[in-house]
């Protein structure tokens, strides 16, 4: 702790914020009176140093109850209002999805925008329409939710609406001038690039993922290349490196370099949407520079964590910000492992080969526990892939940049354009063809803990290699006995249920050990930020477009045979065999399995384009209503059918749920069964 404070109390309060959040300051009050009881025995200046450790934990603990009383609070006061509102787009529409802001008596406060029409609609576009506002519903996992995420952006609310109108006017102010400012580099990539190219433009130069396809985006993560198309640090690199090599011809002075690439990773990260990457980013450029200006000594690993320390004071929430923590490691695998690896790679090939190797692994080795805690995959070619796509990359950033800047000179935009081309061209080439090959993607389950113990000790090994054989010996035994008892552990298995609003749909996952599911399948932007497996779909109603846009994920799928003409099954099944995929129809009443889960469609007479779904798992009925819409619950609750069960799920927007069933009703909760 006295050699690097700064890192060790940004740790420490990143401890209480998490013990906060899980509701664990319980475990402070223990260790704080274990420390008070034992205080005569312990020496007096590691006393002080426990004592500013507990002092440290408890910041953050007492920081993150604020976060969470503000939030509350928020929620409280507009959760459930409806009416006509104003809202000022934050970022592009993504299926009908946005974040805005509205303006009400406690100041602007941000809220997730979801219409029912998908509009285009652009930053700065003031729009109205009949909203309600509500509470985003908390996920499975606690920290892993979209609502976390949320709040990781300081978005607090949901508001529904079934569409917007454009009211024609536009934000103002300086705000208003960045706004303006996206605006025109989205214009020039509508009026030089088309599809996929154009979608790599936008966002890889100012941050609008909008217009990645579920192919082109499958294609990136397949070949673990995902993150170029997320404006982060690389990026702002990439452009201030080539900001310092221009400046440093015209000045000659380092100096005012350093001013002038602080300026400008200032604008950058305004222009690209301020994500929580970038602005991590641009803490450390800024410390960066600084320290070079007054000519002091800048320590990588002391910079990163100042940008951490700062951004996790300004709001705790963003370290559930899963794109501001693979930023995080990254950077920090990079400080801890890149010169140890380039010294080992150096022995058997050229040094340049050897440095971009060792910068892609040393990146790899830090996020890739954490990446596979999300989305569930591991991408083995991805180090391979990044040592090629990333100087192209960074080619494709900076002459994007510069084509922006030059626009209105059209013969430099004549020169520079099909350079462009070519390099869009040459990165979405390498990921198809890195995403075809046998093995691109590997899935992970009930193993996770298993990996994990794995590659910590992996990561523990680089970092202290090489060592005394006895310490090796120790070290391989402990990692032996905990990876056998972890490996144990991960055989207990449960059966569960998963129910989460995503939208306006909703995210419902059955797990069993021997295999897992979805019910029907909500849009493909939301089981992408869910981060969810879904290898088989069990579909309860006649909508089945988003479904074939999943491709690569979903193998096997099942349709109630009554809901589908004979065209319409034979349409489905040649788009199922484009996607590799294959269409199981199953009458009402017909069992089948998944897993150690059995299921059978139920037909109901107030709901001709849904069916019920029974599963009976772990010895008990479930029976889910997934498909059903609000005026079919109605029909159902007057014509007073009910579904006999253990459990009933039904729709978070049904009242009176108790009349439907004799059962338990659970509602957007995990509901297990132990096996």
């Amino acid at each position: 702790m006295k050699k690097r404070p700064l890192v060790v109390s940004a740790i420490l309060f990143f401890v209480g914020i998490l013990l906060s959040f899980y509701n664990l300051s319980g475990l402070i009050t223990l260790v704080l009176t274990i420390f008070i009881c034992s205080a005569y025995f312990i020496k007096k200046d590691k006393a002080r140093l426990f004592s500013v450790a507990l002092i440290i934990i408890l910041l953050g603990a007492i920081r993150m109850n604020f976060a969470r009383m503000h939030k509350d609070s928020v929620i409280s006061q507009y959760a459930g209002t409806k009416g006509e509102m104003n809202l000022t787009i934050a970022e592009p529409t993504a299926d009908g999805k946005t974040v805005a802001f509205l303006e009400t008596d406690r100041g602007r406060i941000g809220v997730y925008l979801c219409a029912e029409e998908r509009n285009e609609l652009f930053c700065g576009d003031i729009v109205t329409g009949e909203i309600t506002l509500r509470a985003p519903f908390e996920s499975k996992i606690g920290a892993n939710s979209f609502a976390s995420y949320l709040s990781s952006r300081r978005v607090y609310l949901e508001a529904r609406c079934e569409n917007v109108k454009i009211t024609g006017r536009y934000e103002k102010g300086i705000r208003g001038k960045i706004y303006s400012l996206r605006r025109y580099v989205n214009t020039v990539g509508e009026n030089l690039f088309q599809d996929d190219r154009r979608a790599l433009f936008n966002a890889m130069v100012f941050g609008d993922k909008s217009l990645l396809t579920s192919e082109l985006y499958s294609s990136l993560q397949g070949s673990g290349l995902n993150h170029i198309a997320v404006v982060s640090g690389m990026h702002l690199s990439v452009v201030i490196a080539f900001i310092m090599l221009v400046t440093r011809k015209i000045f000659g002075n380092r100096r005012i370099g350093f001013v002038i690439a602080i300026l400008c990773s200032i604008f950058i990260t305004l222009i690209t949407g301020s994500g929580a990457s970038i602005l991590r980013a641009l803490l450390m450029c800024l410390l960066y520079y600084f320290s070079r200006i007054l000519y002091r000594e800048n320590d990588p690993l002391t910079s990163l964590f100042f940008a951490f320390w700062v951004m996790i004071i300004i709001n705790p929430y963003t370290v559930f910000n899963v794109g501001f923590v693979l930023s995080v490691l990254s950077v920090l695998g990079i400080i801890l492992f890149n010169e140890k690896l380039s010294a080992f790679f150096v022995r058997f090939m050229p040094r340049k080969v050897a440095e971009a190797i060792a910068l892609t692994l040393s990146a790899q080795l830090a996020v890739t526990v954490v990446i596979v805690y999300y989305f569930g995959i591991i991408t083995p070619y991805s180090p391979f892939s990044n040592i090629v796509a990333i100087p192209l990359s960074s080619a494709f950033v900076v002459l994007g940049m510069l084509l922006c800047i030059l626009y209105p000179i059209k013969p430099l935009v004549a020169v520079l354009t099909p350079i462009m081309n070519f390099l869009a061209d040459g990165i979405i080439a390498l990921c198809d063809k890195i995403s075809s090959l046998p093995g691109a993607v590997i899935e992970f389950g009930s193993d996770f803990l298993t990996l994990a113990v794995v590659w910590i000790f992996l990561v523990f090994m680089v970092y202290y290699h090489p060592m005394p054989t006895g310490r090796i010996k120790k070290s391989v035994a402990i990692f032996a006995i905990v990876a056998v008892f972890v490996s144990f552990v991960a055989q207990i298995e449960f059966d569960n249920l998963i129910f989460t609003p995503y939208g306006k749909h909703t995210l419902a996952q059955v797990n069993t050990k021997d295999g897992s599911f979805l019910l029907d399948c909500p849009d493909t932007y939301d089981l992408i930020l869910a981060g969810v497996s879904c290898e088989n779909i069990v579909i309860t109603k006649n909508e089945t477009q988003d479904v074939f846009d999943l491709k690569r994920e979903s193998r096997r799928i099942y349709l109630p045979r009554e809901l589908f003409s004979e065209k319409e099954k034979l349409h489905l099944v040649t788009k199922a065999k484009k996607c590799d995929a294959r269409i199981f129809f199953k009458s009402d009443g017909e069992k089948f399995r998944i897993g150690s889960a059995t299921l059978r469609y139920i037909a109901a007479d107030a709901a001709e384009n849904a069916r019920a779904l029974e599963i009976n798992l772990s010895g008990k009925r479930i029976i889910s209503l997934q498909g059903f819409s609000q005026t079919e619950l109605e029909k159902i609750k007057k014509n007073r059918e009910k579904f006999p069960c253990d459990y009933l799920y039904i729709p978070c927007e049904t009242d009176e749920k108790e009349s439907l069933s004799t059962g338990e009703i659970i509602s957007n909760n995990k509901f297990v069964l132990q096996r």
